[in-house]
């Protein structure tokens, strides 16, 4: 169905679809599959969404700094929204990336941001 939509250019049924079968995928640790349906997403347009799962996927398959991109676009686009639940868990994401590659400072500010929200 994701493929239809995205070949149709149908961007809210590929948004809708694409979240919840990468929510799904990245629980079973099918992160190939959900970076190629995030990037798919993301033909039809910036999605906070799709950025925030593909940055997931990508963190965990050891290329941090590319999904420290995606984290970034995904927030920039929820605290537009004024989605401050998805705000806070991409802020602790980001933390989380930068906790990985060992700098602990700017891991303690994004988990400093994400805390009051």
């Amino acid at each position: 169905m994701h493929r239809l939509a995205v070949a149709g250019r149908q961007a809210e049924i590929a948004r809708h679809v694409g979240k919840r079968v990468c929510r799904v995928w990245l629980r079973t640790s099918r992160f190939a599959a959900v970076e190629a349906m995030a990037t798919a997403t993301l033909t039809l347009g910036p999605d906070a969404g799709a950025f925030y799962d593909r940055g997931w996927a990508r963190s965990s398959t050891g290329r941090p700094w590319l999904a420290l991109e995606d984290f970034q676009q995904a927030l920039t686009r929820y605290q537009q929204a004024g989605d401050r639940g998805n705000e806070a868990t991409t802020l602790n994401n980001i933390g989380s990336v930068y906790n990985g590659l060992g700098d602990r400072q700017q891991a303690l500010h994004h988990y400093h941001q994400a805390l009051p929200i």
